[in-house]
C-alpha cells in the first residue's frame, strides 16, 4: 500500500515512483493512453488546492522561479517585438505547437484548449500564489489531510 507509506508527502506520486524504483519494481508514466483515465478533482477550487500543494516542487521549491516561468510564459513575446517581428512570430508559433502537443496528448480538442489559454494563465498564477501562502503557513489541507512543509 504505497499511498499509506507516503500519504503525508506533498509530492506523493513522485515518492511512490522512487519507492518502486528502490524496490526494483517497474514504473511507467502513461500519458495519452485512452484505456487509463483519472479525475483527480471534482472542481476548480479543489484542483487549485491540489496543484498548489506540489507545484513549487517542480521549480525546486522556488516561488521566484515559478513566478518567473509564469511571467515568461505570459509576456515573453513582448521583448521579442523590439528585436524583430520574426522572433515574436517564432515565439507564437512555438507556443502554438507546444499547446497543440499538450492538447493532443491530453485528448482535448485543440480549439477548446486554445480558447482556455488566458483563463489557464490566471488559474496558474493563482496556484503559484496559493502554493507560496501554503509554504509560508508551513502546511496545507488536501483531501482531508493536513500536510506539513
Amino acid at each position: 500500500k504505497p499511498h499509506e507509506i507516503v500519504k503525508n508527502n506533498k509530492v506523493e506520486d513522485i515518492q511512490i515512483a522512487r519507492l518502486y524504483k528502490k524496490r526494483r519494481l517497474k514504473i511507467a508514466c502513461l500519458a495519452s493512453v485512452r484505456d487509463i483515465s483519472c479525475r483527480m478533482y471534482s472542481g476548480l477550487d479543489e484542483a487549485v488546492q491540489g496543484f498548489s500543494k506540489n507545484i513549487l516542487a517542480f521549480f525546486g521549491n522556488s516561488f521566484i522561479l515559478a513566478l518567473l516561468f509564469w511571467i515568461i510564459n505570459c509576456f515573453g513575446w513582448l521583448p521579442l517585438l523590439w528585436q524583430s517581428l520574426y522572433w515574436a512570430l517564432a515565439w507564437f508559433l512555438l507556443q502554438l505547437f507546444i499547446h497543440l502537443l499538450v492538447a493532443r496528448t491530453s485528448h482535448q480538442k485543440p480549439v477548446r484548449y486554445f480558447w482556455y489559454a488566458l483563463p489557464r494563465q490566471f488559474i496558474f498564477i493563482k496556484i503559484i500564489i496559493r502554493a507560496e501562502v501554503n509554504k509560508i503557513r508551513k502546511e496545507t489541507t488536501w483531501k482531508g489531510r493536513t500536510i506539513s512543509y
